[in-house]
């Protein structure tokens, strides 16, 4: 669809219509043709773009002066043409895929419980701690976490370790900006000079 230029009535009312007319055809310039403001209410979005095509999930997108893609908005996801740098404290993610939390406390996740909680914002780590030593029957670490979380979080690591017998991993301490662990030989007997624990952490930003 195209819009039309205006070539009659007040020379200032000309200039504007066809302004928007120009930024509407996508051939307007001299910087910013056309600002929109909106203020919402409780009941409606400032900025709301719905795709009417049933047969499509497509909603938005976003190019550059080149015509490259920045940035593409579906039904299922989201298509930056970049890498995302994100600003302290922003986080990108879909609530669904985390639902509900159980535990005693609404913000304090290290406590136990069986309330159901749903978060709202949250954020995870993972990593490898890679214990190296004299070879001994056990040994103990500490993961210093990369971003600190607000309380402390959900923990989950392993340890892996070359050899038949089994070795076993206890978190000592899990706190906001990290945890400390003991690593055991499950024998008693064999040693290991190298344990390399996997580990997740889950929890709430700062």
């Amino acid at each position: 669809m195209a819009f039309l230029v205006v070539s009659y009535g007040e020379a200032s009312e000309i200039e504007d219509l066809n302004q928007y007319a120009g930024a509407l055809n996508g051939t307007a310039g001299l910087g910013q043709p056309i600002a929109l403001t909106a203020l919402n209410d409780a009941a409606a979005y400032a900025l709301v773009v719905r795709n009417l095509d049933t047969g499509n999930c497509k909603v938005l997108q976003l190019k550059d002066h080149a015509d490259a893609r920045i940035m593409d908005i579906d039904g299922d996801q989201i298509k930056v043409g970049w890498p995302i740098v994100m600003d302290a404290g922003v986080f990108v993610q879909k609530h669904a895929k985390n639902q509900a939390r159980q535990g005693g406390s609404a913000t304090i996740w290290s406590t136990g419980g069986t309330t159901e909680y749903n978060p709202t914002n949250i954020v995870e780590e993972r990593g490898v701690e890679a214990w190296a030593g004299t070879a001994a029957i056990s040994g103990t670490g500490t993961v210093t976490f990369k971003h600190a979380f607000a309380y402390a979080p959900h923990l989950y690591a392993t340890p892996l370790a070359a050899g038949a017998t089994t070795i076993v991993l206890t978190p000592q301490a899990v706190l906001t900006t990290g945890f400390t662990y003991k690593w055991e030989s499950r024998d008693g007997v064999t040693t290991f000079a190298a344990v390399s624990i996997h580990w997740v952490a889950v929890g709430p930003p700062v």
